[in-house]
């Protein structure tokens, strides 16, 4: 199978998995159930290589996984809130009050 390039004019839309028919939702839910468990083991080797590296706290490995070649880089480590970029602190909040 050939890598085809990125069509930029199609409209994706999300699909209700609750309309599938029952052979296609039960095949999606395999590949979910799979695809969690990749996940799952993806977290535990990088984890596992993090820890072997013995980087200091200010810096992290980053993984790269293009084309089934493993690729790895050293990066300063960065922290994140999980708040997106528009949501504002507590305290900004409160001063606006």
């Amino acid at each position: 199978m050939t890598k085809q390039a990125r069509n930029p004019d199609l409209v994706w839309q999300e699909l209700n998995q609750d309309t599938l028919q029952p052979e296609s939702a039960k095949a999606y839910r395999a590949y979910k159930a799979k695809y969690a468990e990749a996940k799952a083991l993806k977290t535990t080797f990088e984890e596992c290589m993090i820890k072997a590296a013995e980087l200091p706290a200010t810096h992290t490995l980053r993984f790269g996984y293009n084309f089934g070649k493993l690729s790895v880089a050293v990066d300063k480590a960065t922290t994140s809130s999980g708040a997106s970029k528009k949501a504002i602190s507590f305290a900004d909040l409160m001063k606006a009050a």
